[in-house]
């Protein structure tokens, strides 16, 4: 197991290896997977200066004024996103309040299949990581607090096909518009969770191990547990957290094993074709 081990940045290698020995002795059929999607799937310049995330695809498509209010959104709760303040009001709030504005602005479905195709990335071997999930049959489970309209035109450019997807569903009128979205699909960063999606609880069930990917400290909490939960975060900081103090750091391994610093899924592959 060590040799996996010095693939990714560690604290505390002894629990670390504890609980891959425990995932490596119980067998890949105990193993699904739980990942996030935006900035950690994606690389998080697309194009220079420009993030590849599904909030972003959108963003392209809104007037002036809109995009203005959208900042506005951003400048308020982001803040408390980092700084660990945020709360459920809080969340729900930014989450519909910019889903609103897509939906005052009209965005056309064409135009957002034409932007995934032409501009949407894909980070470093995240392919052959599921390449290698679908080879070893572990099932591979998506939770994001993007669109999932957008992520799914994504896994079908790249050929991902997870076995459950979990993110906000838009609804579009007769001439391909955005007139809203499904209430009860709405995804943000308290609900980002395997608990308590039926979708996905009986894989939990008979597939106890779990490995969670993420990009953020809140991604953390997307599966409970501890002994059963192998925690690896992506280090690609986004633009208003790319100085990233000691102290930063220090909570990452508080609440993940492992960190990737080459912001590539490379040693996630190597972990998955152990198996």
């Amino acid at each position: 197991m060590e040799k996996f081990l010095k693939e990714f940045s560690c604290r505390n290698k002894k629990r670390s290896l504890e609980k891959m020995e425990k995932f490596w002795k119980e067998g890949r059929e105990k193993i699904h997977i739980i990942t996030d999607f935006d900035l950690t799937l994606t690389p998080r310049d697309s194009r220079p200066g420009q993030d590849s995330s599904t909030w972003g695809i959108l963003e392209n498509y809104l007037p002036e004024a809109a995009i203005e209010k959208i900042k506005k959104l951003y400048e308020k709760y982001r803040p408390l996103e980092v700084q660990g303040e945020m709360t459920v009001a809080d969340a729900v709030d930014w989450y519909e309040g910019a889903l609103e504005i897509y939906k005052r602005s009209g965005i056309k479905w064409a135009d957002i299949v034409h932007d995934v195709e032409e501009k949407m990335s894909i980070r470093p071997y995240v392919k052959d990581f599921f390449n290698a999930c679908e080879e070893k049959e572990i099932p591979t489970i998506i939770i994001s607090a993007g669109v999932k309209d957008v992520i799914e035109i994504w896994c079908r450019k790249f050929g991902i096909i997870p076995a459950v997807l979990l993110s906000t569903d838009l609804l579009f009128n007769s001439e391909g518009r955005i007139r809203g979205w499904e209430k009860d699909s709405l995804i943000h960063i308290f609900n980002k969770k395997e608990k308590g999606h039926k979708e996905i609880s009986g894989v939990r069930q008979s597939r106890p191990n779990i490995i969670l990917i993420g990009d953020t400290l809140y991604d953390a909490a997307m599966a409970d547990g501890d002994d059963n939960v192998l925690r690896v975060i992506i280090d690609d900081p986004r633009k208003d957290d790319a100085s990233r103090s000691q102290s930063f750091y220090d909570n990452v391994f508080q609440k993940f094993d492992l960190m990737i610093k080459d912001k590539s899924f490379f040693p996630l592959v190597k972990m998955i074709r152990s198996f």
